[in-house]
């Protein structure tokens, strides 16, 4: 069968509403005709909540949000330019520069443009501080006999 919207799935829970059929007798029902494809018995439970509460509105509700489009042509390009050009960029430099979203810019390095992160450089910073405190460390163990 055919994708079938999800506004007609509605209208169809809404005639079964109407007619008097329970939220459990409706998912049967819909099982039987529409197979797979047909909605869970939870967005069944959760549209016959909304026709007893008097909101028969068949349309999906807005919401509220970045865009799902933030994955375009025009940001995987810009994408991979900021990389070109500089190799150590951060997401956080690539979400100010194309205000698009941390989540978007994974997307586009790792799905769309196959790139992956080769090294992380780990470097200890000593200060001479810590070379200080070391030195006098070993110069009081060394001096102390008790100390094994």
């Amino acid at each position: 069968m055919s994708e079938f919207p999800r506004r007609d799935f509605r209208a169809v829970m809404c005639y079964n509403f109407k007619r008097g059929l329970c939220a459990k007798d409706c998912f049967a029902e819909m099982k039987d005709v529409f197979g797979d494809s047909s909605p869970s018995q939870a967005t069944i439970k959760r549209n016959y909540a909304n026709f007893c509460r008097g909101d028969f509105d068949l349309n999906d509700d807005s919401r509220s949000g970045r865009v799902a489009t933030a994955v375009t042509e025009e940001n995987m390009r810009g994408v991979k330019e900021l990389v070109t050009d500089n190799s150590h960029i951060t997401y956080v430099k690539i979400e100010e520069t194309l205000g698009i979203h941390a989540a978007s810019v994974h997307s586009i390095l790792h799905e769309h443009l196959g790139l992956r992160k080769v090294c992380t450089e780990l470097k200890l910073q000593i200060t001479p501080q810590d070379l200080e405190d070391t030195a006098s460390f070993l110069v009081k163990t060394t001096s102390n006999k008790n100390f094994c």
